[in-house]
């Protein structure tokens, strides 16, 4: 909490100074099915808010912090390098959604299919250790991380710089996706408890 890399963000004039404030008004989050609305419901929920009298709209991340200093939305769910430019933008953070739903929550993880899986056993856990291997590298070698990202996207140097880089976990996080299928079921978004053994490579 406060050292995320995604935030749910107020304009920094508008008087709201917690989550909670925005009942009755209108959020934005890229998608409305994804873990992005569920961090934007999560961090009113944790303020003591209700979210179901929060409106989610659907707004592209690139465009949310416009829409937040122009006052087409009230707030918005938004991840870095966009958190940073929102906040260069008079934006201030008032909920940090991603740590209310799980402190050591998985987010986005690499996936296979299962019939895939089923015959290339030693390939898949091969990737999987070399997924491993990176991320212990990038941990260790954060300027290089920043330096690199660049190189395949469209932020520039500068910005890449001083984005908040966080995650690069070794591991999926049972107890963080057990808590995600919880609140995916409690949303509306699945109706059955996903099998997380079959889900998982151990």
């Amino acid at each position: 909490e406060g050292a995320d890399y995604g935030a749910l963000v107020v304009k920094g004039d508008s008087g709201i100074t917690s989550a909670k404030q925005l009942e009755g008004k209108t959020v934005s989050v890229n998608v409305l099915t994804n873990i992005a609305a569920a961090a934007a419901r999560e961090a009113v929920r944790a303020d003591g808010g209700d979210p179901t009298k929060v409106k989610l709209v659907e707004i592209p991340f690139p465009q949310a912090p416009a829409a937040v200093s122009t006052g087409r939305v009230d707030g918005a769910w938004v991840v870095e390098p966009f958190l940073s430019a929102a906040k260069a933008q008079g934006a201030v953070p008032v909920g940090w959604g991603f740590t209310d739903l799980a402190p050591d929550l998985t987010v986005s993880a690499w996936y296979a299919a299962g019939s895939y899986t089923s015959k290339n056993a030693k390939t898949v856990t091969a990737f999987r250790d070399a997924v491993r291997e990176a991320y212990a590298y990038a941990r260790d070698h954060e300027d290089e991380v920043r330096a690199k990202i660049p190189t395949f996207t469209e932020i520039k140097p500068e910005v890449a710089a001083k984005i908040t880089l966080t995650g690069l976990r070794d591991e999926v996080s049972r107890q963080a996706a057990e808590k995600l299928a919880g609140y995916a079921q409690r949303d509306g978004l699945i109706t059955t408890t996903p099998d997380l053994d079959e889900l998982i490579l151990k």
